[in-house]
């Protein structure tokens, strides 16, 4: 006889299915994570912006899986916030808000949230 049973492909089906409900979860964290990463980077290229003296005209505008907000806005001083955008797979992230100061204060957890 040549080729597999039934039984012997359910089985590896059973097992293929049991590794990929063990594995998403881990892979969407990671997702989670990158997408953490491009949010970050949106708010140093807003704060260099802001350094080199380009004010953006608008306070609000969306980039990616989050929304970019300028607040407390002062002569020399600002607080950048990326919000995750509702609805996407980035609002369910645990460090919510990202946050950079004029003073290079990141939040929210930056040992956690900014590694």
């Amino acid at each position: 006889m040549r080729g597999f049973s039934l039984v012997e492909l359910m089985i590896v089906l059973t097992i293929v299915g049991i590794l990929a409900t063990l594995a998403y979860p881990t892979f969407q964290q990671q997702i989670i994570k990158v997408h953490r990463k491009d949010g970050q980077i949106a708010l140093i290229q807003l704060a260099a912006q802001m350094i080199n003296g380009e004010t953006p005209t608008n306070l609000y505008s969306e980039q990616g899986f989050y929304k970019l907000e300028i607040t407390d806005i002062t002569e020399n001083a600002y607080t950048l916030h990326a919000i995750p955008i509702p609805g996407t797979l980035q609002a369910e992230d645990p460090c919510g808000t990202l946050t950079l100061s004029h003073l290079n204060q990141k939040g929210p957890r930056p040992e956690v949230c900014w590694r």
